[in-house]
């Protein structure tokens, strides 16, 4: 089976960097042993 899941995130009131929320997720995905690939696109 295969989907296809993109995730977004728009905080308004983080200021301009995101960086340790992105790290976040990724460190959950990774830890749900999903195969999953980041493009520029999403």
């Amino acid at each position: 089976m295969s989907f296809l899941v993109e995730f977004s995130m728009f905080p308004t009131d983080k200021g301009e960097s995101v960086s340790p929320y992105v790290s976040r997720i990724i460190k959950m995905i990774d830890e749900s042993r999903i195969p999953y690939r980041l493009t520029p696109m999403g």
